[in-house]
């Protein structure tokens, strides 16, 4: 779920396909050399289609990553880094599909993703046909 540590850009990627679950969890001492960390085995129960609507899935995966990149920055200054376009029209897609543009990529649900990805794709060609490149 959205705001914790293990939520990120491929945690979101599986789930617009997929309802993951934990299967059980592998102990380091099963690997050689141990890893610092446990392992898991997860089971994926496929969807029909995707649980949200998406124009453009590399498009969103764009997006996605672009949220999740750099964790402790706004979404605002994220997607700006990014090169999705001015601040301005950032601001105006983000409020235009109800997110606080202060918000971090973290707190997003999947379908807020979704609504994000639709502005911001509708954002990206208003500046690819008045001439910037992105």
């Amino acid at each position: 779920p959205p705001g914790r540590k293990s939520y990120g850009a491929l945690s979101v990627l599986c789930q617009l396909w997929a309802d993951p679950k934990v299967v059980m969890y592998v102990p380091p001492g099963a690997f050689w050399p141990p890893p610092e960390v446990e392992g898991a085995v997860v089971r994926f129960e496929l969807f029909e289609g995707s649980r949200v609507p998406v124009k453009d899935l590399s498009f969103f995966r764009r997006v996605v990553q672009a949220c999740f990149l750099h964790r402790r920055k706004t979404l605002l200054n994220s997607l700006s880094s990014a090169g999705f376009g001015p601040k301005e029209r950032l601001k105006e897609a983000l409020e235009g599909c109800g997110i606080d543009p202060r918000r971090r990529g973290e707190t997003l649900s999947l379908e807020e993703l979704g609504k994000l990805e639709e502005a911001l794709s509708c954002t990206v060609q208003e500046e690819v046909s008045h001439g910037l490149s992105l």
